[in-house]
């Protein structure tokens, strides 16, 4: 009698669900990443593996991710006027998705003996109207790898005017042109003239409507 109920009282419980598969995220983890530095500790560029070297085309930093036969990196960071540096050994644990808790390297280049005072200039462009109305803006501002004592300030210029100018500031505003055209932003050192960075701007476009300014 008893184990007649027993056996209905499992036959009438319900049985365990077995636990679902476990969905590894979509996204891609790299497994490492890097921030490179220089002496003075300016930010010279970020990296990861797949994705290299997040930089300007005029950037000379180079970072390269090597994974030997025992699954550790060595990782490589290099650029014009520094010495290459390298870290070896670096341990990356894995799951069935991918790295667990990747690890985030900090490179620093140290400069070579005959490094010049100024090392790199170059325009950068921070953020933008990118909404395709006029007048559309960008801000830009310089990168400058030079000793503390060498002043930041900057003079600004568009090379045509008619297509776009430019602030004190570094603020480019275009004008309203219904064909594409293109304008060369300089920026010139004040405390070395002869150093000058450039950045090509091009706007206009037969779809804008030019009888008033947006908000107007």
């Amino acid at each position: 009698m008893l184990t007649s109920l027993w056996t209905l009282a499992l036959a009438a419980s319900p049985h365990a669900a077995p636990p679902p598969p476990s969905v590894c995220p979509s996204i891609f983890i790299s497994p490492v990443t890097v921030t490179v530095k220089n002496e003075r500790g300016l930010v010279l560029g970020t990296a990861a593996t797949g994705s290299g070297a997040s930089r300007s085309p005029s950037n000379t930093l180079k970072v390269s991710f090597q994974k030997g036969a025992d699954g550790r990196y060595t990782v490589t960071a290099s650029k014009r006027w520094y010495r290459p540096t390298t870290v070896r050994n670096v341990r990356v644990q894995e799951s069935r998705c991918g790295p667990v808790n990747p690890p985030h390297l900090t490179l620093t280049l140290r400069p070579r003996p005959d490094a010049p005072l100024i090392r790199d200039f170059q325009i950068r462009s921070t953020r933008g109207d990118g909404s395709g109305s006029w007048p559309a803006w960008t801000s830009y501002r310089v990168f400058l790898d030079a000793p503390a004592s060498v002043g930041r300030a900057v003079t600004w210029h568009s090379s045509r005017p008619e297509v776009a100018t430019i602030d004190r500031l570094g603020v480019l505003r275009t004008k309203c042109l219904k064909t594409l055209q293109t304008t060369v932003i300089t920026a010139t050192l004040k405390a070395d003239p002869t150093q000058k960075a450039t950045a090509r701007y091009s706007t206009g476009s037969a779809r804008i409507d030019c009888r008033k300014a947006r908000g107007q």
